[in-house]
């Protein structure tokens, strides 16, 4: 078993993605992809394997990485997402990754921004407030001690974006966020999600923020220092 691994997600072919026994760039929506990409990214991962939801791309975004290295690696101690275009400050190696969780750490985070408006603000920008409810509605029901939780999210001005994160892969299984916009999706309409004008990406525009609550509920402890913050590669 590794004892690291972490997924670099990626809808295109990019250029000097990190590419090693530890970083792997994983094809996010391969099954829509063109010949062209699937040749170019023929290295990377494809999210069309195994068990996978790739045909959910356009509206779940980073999910169906998340979906897929749920359902389909195990083969390592520690687990890790980023994307091609953002990284960790900090490079990680399975020499120094557990030296991070010592102190009964759980879980590495980019460091958190300080919005000037608060998170329902932001949140019904790319989201209309009946996708909001519905997902209330799901929570309710799936995980019912999330949601005031999600309240206090809702009002904070706090966040810690992107669905970048490294954490322990038994911790990682317990992330319900699939199953919840999956329970989403039979509620409503996927045309209301399409209201969206970031990219199209409906529900999944929601992805980038959807650690926050988790970690804000678990009993976890997680790593939020300068040196992990999230860079911005290019944009």
């Amino acid at each position: 078993m590794n004892k690291l691994k972490i997924f670099v997600c990626s809808h295109k072919p990019v250029d000097g993605i990190p590419h090693d026994e530890v970083y792997t760039p994983i094809h996010l929506e391969r099954i829509h992809a063109d010949e062209q990409d699937k040749l170019a990214m023929g290295d990377y991962v494809g999210d069309d394997t195994g068990d996978h939801i790739s045909e959910k791309g356009p509206h779940y975004s980073e999910g169906t990485a998340i979906y897929w290295i749920w359902k389909n690696y195990h083969d390592c101690e520690y687990v890790g997402l980023t994307q091609y275009r953002r990284q960790f400050e900090q490079r990680f190696t399975n020499e120094n990754i557990e030296s991070f969780f010592q102190d009964g750490t759980d879980v590495i985070l980019p460091k958190r921004f300080f919005r000037a408006h608060t998170r329902m603000f932001t949140v019904l920008s790319y989201m209309q407030m009946e996708d909001l409810l519905i997902l209330r509605a799901v929570m309710k029901q799936l995980c019912p001690d999330y949601l005031p939780t999600l309240h206090r999210f809702l009002r904070d001005y706090i966040d810690y974006p992107f669905n970048m994160v490294i954490c322990k892969k038994s911790l990682y299984d317990q992330y319900e966020l699939i199953t919840a916009l999956r329970l989403c999706d039979r509620i409503a309409d996927t045309s209301l999600f399409l209201a969206s004008s970031m990219q199209n990406q409906g529900d999944g525009c929601s992805l980038p923020r959807s650690e926050n609550p988790y970690v804000l509920v678990e009993p976890v402890t997680y790593v939020l220092s300068a040196c992990l913050s999230g860079t911005l590669l290019s944009l």
